[in-house]
């Protein structure tokens, strides 16, 4: 063997090795990369399983979501069905009421008792101003129960039928005051009295104020101070539609006091319910000239409410065609044709 043939084999023998080496190396790392492949598996897998745990859940849900939404809608259609037969039973009670006839007396009352209600009350009255000591008790005892039967019987009556029924239900108290206030203006003391104690009893507090007025117009200065000053005389503020109405006599007779309260609620815009009824009251002073009832009416001249208007206008005539200027003026400036001033 040369040493050539020797150079090869060595050659040869080496490279073998090295391919060995280089095998086992690349094996080692194969088996390696295995490994941690099989270990990056593992986690994938539990993640995979967390996954379709998640979409199970979320799916089951997603039902309960659903079988709520149908059980809602379900309710809500039930609930709107029952609100609509209430609405329907609201309606038909309301209409039922209102299609009643207005209650009158009770059998009891019309077999007790069968005389007319002014009868009753004129009778009531003229017992009291003939000093009878009973009878103030008792016409206090029909006035609590005309006002406890009208507040049972007006219940779901519409106005109309509220003031057919007033009407009729106070008929005996008028007809007693009616005679009492005549009495008392002829200074008689017994119908004094019972209108001095009828104002501190609250079911004919309004009926001693209009019999108050009719006091204040025939010139009694007590009944006017009470009225221009109610609450001090322990009138309830409820009652202040019932004052200015029984001042409006007393204004028509030319007081200045009570013309001077009527101006004062026009000026009032918190009382602009009661402007027609203050302005009527003007009228007839403004037509006499009266400055304090002209000035209200006129500041009343630019209001939007008809009603009152007409009352305006009533009264600003009337002090125009008495040569009042300042009335022609005001009519003029409302595009209302002036009546005929004549020169004097």
């Amino acid at each position: 063997m040369t040493a050539f043939q020797k150079t090869i084999i060595t050659a040869t023998v080496a490279l073998l090795s090295g391919v060995g080496l280089y095998q086992l190396h690349q094996t080692s790392q194969l088996r390696d990369q295995v490994q941690t492949l099989q270990q990056q598996q593992t986690p994938s897998a539990e993640q995979t399983q967390q996954v379709e745990r998640e979409r199970d859940e979320a799916t089951n849900r997603l039902a309960q979501l659903a079988e709520e939404n149908v059980r809602l809608k379900r309710d809500t259609a039930e609930l709107l069905r029952l609100r609509n037969e209430v609405a329907l039973l609201r309606r038909s009670q309301q209409e039922a009421q209102q299609s009643a006839p207005i209650p009158g007396p009770s059998p009891a009352e019309t077999a007790t008792n069968q005389e007319a209600p002014d009868d009753i009350g004129r009778k009531l009255g003229t017992a009291i101003v003939q000093g009878d000591p009973t009878a103030f008790e008792k016409l206090v005892k029909l006035a609590k129960d005309s006002h406890t039967r009208f507040t049972t019987n007006s219940i779901g009556l519409k106005n109309t039928q509220r003031g057919e029924l007033g009407f009729r239900t106070f008929a005996s108290l008028r007809a007693a005051f009616d005679v009492i206030t005549k009495e008392a203006v002829t200074a008689n003391p017994f119908a004094l009295n019972a209108i001095s104690e009828m104002t501190q009893i609250p079911e004919v507090q309004g009926l001693a104020i209009q019999s108050l007025g009719t006091l204040a117009a025939n010139g009694s200065s007590t009944a006017l101070e009470i009225l221009l000053d109610p609450a001090k005389f322990g009138f309830p503020v409820s009652l202040t539609s019932s004052v200015v109405a029984a001042l409006v006599p007393v204004a028509r007779n030319g007081n200045p006091q009570a013309i001077d309260a009527l101006a004062a609620v026009t000026r009032d815009g918190s009382k602009q319910a009661l402007w027609y009824m203050a302005a009527n009251g003007l009228r007839v002073p403004a037509e006499g000239g009266n400055p304090a009832a002209l000035d209200a009416l006129i500041a009343l001249s630019g209001t939007t409410n008809r009603i009152v208007l007409n009352a305006v206008v009533a009264g600003l005539k009337g002090a125009a065609s008495n040569q009042n200027m300042r009335a022609a003026e005001t009519l003029q400036l409302m595009g209302i044709q002036k009546p005929q001033i004549q020169a004097r």
